[in-house]
């Protein structure tokens, strides 16, 4: 399977940290160019042009989409990976908490692709990888505005798919499970977490821990993908977590 030739400008929200950062370092080294927004500036990756925002502040991002278009006039891909970290119960998230968590997740990633279709030429391609999570389908201690913008994020993923199927747009979800970030490697597989180690054996049935490098994979396959027959789909990368209900693992030895 050949790679495309003509894909060369990646967008990646949330590049300079976590997954999103793991992701454009990896793509940088396939020589893709990429054009990373976060509030944060991504120092370690070559190949790569900081666009400093903060995502929840959507009239800093329609400034920044300009700017962008002004320089590029074409994206390739699109890679909605942006997330904000919050662990609040439910009954403690307040307005704030609840906005903020929308527009990084879900908002912003709507107006950013929107305005990309709008500036993207009949004939060019243009391929949109929405980093989603089973939380968008299970309850987890995630917030519950992160599982509402997740499950919101897959939807407006099939919006994009239908309605982009005649204008040579790819839309694809990854939703991911328990995945280890480079960051968290040498706490997550330390002999000492045996016992952390074993659950997560337990909840994900394959007996393996998912990382950030099949993620990446993921992604290379995609973007190397020529035939549109997979648009619209969603791609679980979460080692079998979603596959089996929750009373049979209370039982697995």
């Amino acid at each position: 399977m050949r790679r495309l030739k003509k894909i060369k400008n990646i967008l990646i929200t949330g590049a300079a940290s976590g997954i999103g950062k793991e992701v454009s370092y990896f793509l940088s080294k396939k020589n893709y160019r990429i054009i990373s927004i976060d509030k944060d500036k991504n120092k370690n990756t070559k190949n790569l042009i900081n666009f400093q925002c903060d995502l929840a502040d959507l009239s800093s991002l329609e400034n920044t989409i300009r700017d962008i278009l002004s320089k590029y006039k074409k994206i390739d891909c699109i890679i909605n990976n942006a997330r904000l970290n919050s662990k609040k119960k439910v009954l403690n998230e307040n307005i704030n908490d609840w906005c903020n968590q929308i527009n990084v997740n879900l908002t912003s990633h709507f107006f950013i692709t929107q305005e990309i279709i709008k500036k993207k030429s009949q004939k060019d391609t243009l391929i949109i990888l929405n980093i989603s999570s089973i939380a968008s389908n299970l309850i987890t201690k995630e917030t519950c505005s992160y599982h509402v913008s997740k499950a919101g994020l897959e939807q407006m993923g099939r919006f994009f798919a239908y309605h982009g199927v005649k204008r040579k747009i790819k839309v694809y979800n990854l939703k991911l499970g328990f995945i280890a970030q480079k960051r968290y490697k040498k706490k997550i597989f330390s002999l000492k977490n045996k016992i952390y180690l074993n659950k997560i054996n337990l909840y994900q049935n394959s007996g393996k821990v998912i990382q950030v490098g099949d993620l990446q994979e993921t992604i290379l396959f995609l973007l190397k993908n020529n035939n549109s027959i997979l648009t619209g789909n969603t791609f679980y990368l979460d080692g079998g977590a979603s596959l089996v209900e929750p009373f049979y693992l209370l039982n697995k030895k």
